[in-house]
C-alpha cells in the first residue's frame, strides 16, 4: 500500500469538512443561531515530518472565532458562528487556515487558557515546540 502523502491527507480533510458542513442543513435554522463556530484541526507541514506524532483531543473553554483586524492576519470574513460558517462558501478553508496560523503560535492580548497552558508548560518541559 502506497502512503498518502502530506497533501493527499491535507485534501481529504477538507473534502470531509466540506462534507460536513454540508450535512449541517438538516439543523434547525434556531439551532444554527445558537452554536458556535466549528474547530477544524488541520496538521501543519512540521507533523508529517515529524518521527513522533501526538493527538491532544481538548476543550477549549474560550469562545473560537475570527475576525479581520484583532491581533492577527484574518483573509476571510467574520467566522464566529456556525450560522456565519454556513453561509461563506470557502469556509472550511478558513476555518483550517485559522488552525494551522492561529493556534498556540500568535502572541495573544487575552489569558491563556487552562488548556493552552497545559500545552506550553507541556512544550517547554519537553525543551521545544509541540508538532501540533
Amino acid at each position: 500500500m502506497i502512503p498518502e502523502s502530506a497533501q493527499d491527507i491535507k485534501a481529504r480533510l477538507l473534502r470531509i469538512y466540506r462534507e460536513l458542513l454540508a450535512r449541517a442543513s438538516i439543523l434547525t435554522p434556531s439551532t444554527v443561531r445558537r452554536l458556535r463556530c466549528p474547530f477544524f484541526a488541520f496538521p501543519r507541514n512540521r507533523w508529517f515530518e515529524s518521527g513522533s506524532r501526538v493527538l491532544i483531543v481538548g476543550k477549549e473553554p474560550f469562545e473560537w472565532g475570527f475576525n479581520a483586524g484583532l491581533h492577527y492576519h484574518w483573509p476571510y470574513p467574520p467566522l464566529w458562528s456556525l450560522e456565519e460558517v454556513l453561509a461563506y462558501d470557502s469556509s472550511a478553508e478558513a476555518l483550517t487556515y485559522a488552525y494551522v496560523t492561529h493556534t498556540y503560535e500568535i502572541s495573544s492580548p487575552y489569558r491563556p487558557t487552562p488548556f493552552t497552558r497545559a500545552i506550553l508548560l507541556q512544550s517547554t518541559l519537553r525543551g521545544g515546540m509541540l508538532c501540533l
